[in-house]
Parts: C-alpha cells; sequence; structure tokens
C-alpha cells in the first residue's frame, strides 16, 4: 500500500497475520516500512496506525538513509550539522572532486564511479578533519591553561573523543559532522579530561564552568550517535 507522510509518499509493505491483535510497525536496515497487521485491519485503520507513528518513522527513515551505503540513489550526508543530499555526476576531471554547496543543500561528487563514492566521501572529510580539528583542540586548551601534548584524528567506531593521562587527545574524524558549537563542547570534555581522568562532580563541574550549555550539547551527540557509523 501507498501511505502519506507529511508531503511524500512512501511504500509499506503489509503482512497480515492470523490471530494477530495489534499493528505493529517495524523500519528495515535498508529504510523499508513493514506493518504487520490483523487479518480484519481496515486500509483506514492501517493509515491510521502509521500516521499515528509519523514522527517516529520519520526519524527512522532520515537515519537509515544516513547510515546506508552511498549508491547512484540520493542519500544523505551531515556535514557542520546540516543534512546535504549526495549526488554523483559523470565527468572527466582527475581527481575526481567533492563540493558542498551551501545554498541548495547538495554535495555534488564529480568524476567517481559508484564503487567508488563512498570512499571518496570519507577521503574528504578525514582531510577536513585533520586540517581543523587539531588546532581547534590546541587553541582551546592554551585559552584555558591546559597543556596538551598531541591530538590525534582517528576512526572510533564507539566514540566521539577520548583523552590520556600522557596529555594526548584523541578526535573522531566524524566531528566536522556536528553543529560547531557541539564540536566545541566535545574539545573542551577531552580537555578536562586533563585535568580531572574521570566522570567525577568534580569534572562535571569543570565542564559546566567551560561550556554552561554542556547537557544540550551532550544529548545532540547522544540522539545522533548513529553517524559513528557514517563512512566507515
Amino acid at each position: 500500500m501507498i501511505a502519506r507522510l507529511g508531503d511524500r509518499s512512501i511504500h509499506v509493505e503489509v503482512r497480515r497475520k492470523q490471530g494477530l491483535r495489534n499493528i505493529t510497525i517495524r523500519i528495515t536496515g535498508d529504510g523499508s516500512i513493514r506493518v504487520s497487521a490483523p487479518e480484519t485491519a481496515s486500509i483506514r485503520r492501517l493509515r491510521e496506525a502509521i500516521e499515528s507513528k509519523r514522527r517516529w518513522i520519520e526519524a527512522k527513515l532520515d537515519r537509515a538513509k544516513a547510515v546506508a551505503p552511498y549508491t547512484d540513489a540520493t542519500r544523505l550526508l551531515t556535514y557542520e550539522g546540516r543534512r546535504y543530499r549526495v549526488e554523483r555526476h559523470a565527468s572527466d576531471r582527475k581527481p575526481a572532486s567533492v563540493l558542498f554547496d551551501e545554498s541548495d543543500g547538495v554535495v555534488r561528487v564529480f568524476g567517481a564511479g559508484a564503487e567508488d563514492l563512498e570512499e571518496l566521501l570519507r577521503e574528504r572529510l578525514l582531510s577536513d578533519a585533520k586540517r581543523r580539528l587539531p588546532p581547534l583542540a590546541f587553541e582551546a586548551a592554551e585559552q584555558r591553561g591546559v597543556r596538551v601534548e598531541r591530538v590525534f584524528v582517528r576512526n572510533q567506531r564507539t566514540r566521539w573523543g577520548s583523552s590520556s593521562s600522557r596529555g594526548n587527545i584523541s578526535l573522531n574524524w566524524r566531528l566536522v559532522m556536528v553543529p560547531a558549537e557541539v564540536r566545541e563542547y566535545l574539545i573542551l570534555h577531552e580537555i578536562a579530561h586533563q585535568r580531572v581522568m574521570n566522570h567525577s562532580n568534580g569534572f562535571w563541574r569543570l565542564v559546566a564552568q567551560w561550556c554552561p550549555e554542556y547537557r544540550r550539547h551532550n544529548a545532540w551527540l547522544s540522539r545522533h550517535g548513529y553517524l559513528l557509523s557514517v563512512l566507515r
């Protein structure tokens, strides 16, 4: 069946099951919508069930698009906290290039084959991260009188950053995806660990002193944890 979510039409796979009493909705890993329903459930009842879960479904669909492999189909890429559509364009340009267009929210990739698209996007964002993140961390540390020995930009799979007792800080390259104020909080979080190497009350008092809005930024990182799975 076809259902409406706001201004978009979506295909819904309906599976009717004998003995089932309630309607359940599932979003698969590839972004498909599957509804399990009683045999007697009307189309109207199915549409009402989908509409009642509209916000949840839209969030799940956006998340599935963000994490899905990049192919010739339009995908979404988060950069600086903004969602961009990814478009691949045929071109004779060598080497291939990635251009972000802030005016229309599109990232255009020129001269890349479908099989190279994901790697090219990863390389572009990783390059941005290596260029931008260390200076930000060293400057933030200096302003707060904290000595940081080295700043590493890493491909961490489960965390946004880490800090060691040797004075080193590691930052996930995907921090170029998050809004500037959230990125600043995360950097300050790791710098604070150079003073307090745990998450005690003293640590959070220091973080609050440096970043009064840290709870809001930390909540953003928690809500967008799926970004840690993008561009593996």
